[in-house]
């Protein structure tokens, strides 16, 4: 395979290079309250600056382009801030349980450390950290499915999340579901430390070899999580709120008793019975118009049906994800499991708070999963042909005229 997407030799001054350019670009935009950064960013060159911007509910906020910090060498990696409101800052441990430190970076006002968000019951840590490590497993395994389809290896991505394992066996350990460790955890943090320290062949070698540990680690955790969902879980009835409609319907025939959330570029399919994980990549593109965005990638995540009930809870929510999530969802079960728990609608409302509160801001982005779902934007002359081209190749692609027309279909287990 070949190794892309190769992190770049930083001095640890980057990260306040990159705090500045943050402080300049936000510090006089409209309705924006405070921006934070929250992680740990001790590997220069590998850690990113994750950041959140704090608005006002319901404000319009133009946030800033990142062009520039993407082009800047002197920079380090950054992406757009994760939006909420000032009312649901408070409650930043239910998106993210295992948040640590926040530090401030614009300091126009009070009450946006971490002393001012609240903390969590034994019962809400318990299913928020459940949820959060399905978040992050999808993450994970789209990476696999990807360096599987693509025979290329995204390096700086593998090792910003090859990590992320080491803190899920801490939380399962903490909740008392494993007494087990990952033993993968020492190859992930050597090759981070070593990274810029190694050949190119060596960090081939490397490379190749820490798929295979990252395949193992997401096959153990996966299997604790679900054996754990299937002695805590109830079956419920299917709420009437599941459309039962659109290609969700489709993919459901395809994989019977299950439950499907069709997430557009991500698909969710819950399967009674499933013991395997597995991920089907689909890629198509249209050859004279690929460079102007005609093309389109999915990817189906294939799970057992009672690690479904960390997201079944949004058939019975009322904000604008669960309406989204309602409108593309299917299933032939007569019933779904359910956590024994209110915690995971609290999660739901916080989710749809959230996104019903950043409506007008320009490209929100959120630390949890979406499913596809966007807010109305509006598309200037010069983006025209692009969505244009895009859309054309997600309906082929979606169509039977995309088998004959060259989708690729991949597929891979944890096996």
């Amino acid at each position: 395979m070949r190794l892309v997407n190769l992190p770049k030799v930083l001095d640890s001054s980057a990260f306040d290079v990159t705090r500045d350019f943050v402080r300049t670009q936000y510090a006089n935009i409209s309705n924006l309250i405070e921006v934070v950064e929250f992680g740990t960013t001790n590997l220069p060159g590998i850690s990113d600056v994750d950041l959140i911007a704090i608005i006002e509910a319901y404000s319009t906020v133009h946030m800033p382009s990142m062009e520039e910090i993407y082009r800047d060498e002197r920079y380090a990696p950054m992406h757009k801030p994760f939006v909420y409101s000032s009312a649901t800052f408070k409650r930043l441990r239910g998106i993210d349980p295992w948040i640590v430190h926040i530090h401030p970076l614009l300091k126009k006002t009070d009450g946006y450390s971490m002393e001012d968000v609240d903390a969590l019951s034994e019962e809400e840590h318990r299913w928020f950290s459940l949820r959060f490590m399905l978040q992050w497993a999808t993450t994970l395994l789209r990476l696999l499915a990807s360096t599987h389809s693509a025979e290329a290896i995204p390096c700086h991505l593998y090792l910003g999340i090859c990590i992320v394992p080491k803190y899920m066996y801490r939380e399962l350990r903490r909740l008392n579901i494993t007494k087990e460790d990952d033993e993968n955890v020492p190859f992930y943090e050597r090759i981070r430390e070593e990274w810029f320290t190694l050949t190119p062949e060596q960090q081939g070698e490397q490379m190749h070899e820490g798929i295979d540990h990252l395949r193992a680690s997401m096959r153990n955790v996966l299997k604790i999580i679900a054996t754990y969902m299937s002695a805590s879980t109830e079956q419920q009835p299917v709420p009437a709120t599941c459309a039962q409609s659109g290609e969700a319907t489709a993919i459901c025939k395809r994989y019977p008793h299950s439950f499907v959330i069709d997430g557009d570029e991500r698909v969710f399919v819950f399967q009674e019975r499933r013991t395997e994980i597995e991920m089907e990549v689909e890629t198509f593109s249209l050859p004279l118009l690929k460079k102007l965005g005609g093309k389109y990638n999915r990817t189906l995540f294939l799970f057992p049906l009672e690690i479904g009930a960390l997201y079944a809870q949004y058939l019975q929510g009322k904000g604008p994800i669960s309406a989204h999530v309602q409108r593309h969802s299917a299933t032939d079960l007569q019933a779904l499991p359910f956590a024994p728990s209110s915690v995971l609608q609290d999660f739901v409302d916080l989710t749809d708070q959230i996104v019903a509160e950043s409506a007008n801001v320009t490209a929100a982005k959120y630390f949890f999963e979406t499913f596809g779902f966007e807010h109305p934007a509006t598309v200037s002359l010069r983006q025209l042909p692009g969505a244009w081209c895009a859309t054309l190749a997600r309906t082929i692609a979606r169509s039977p005229l995309g088998k004959l027309l060259g989708k690729r279909v991949c597929r891979c287990t944890l096996a």
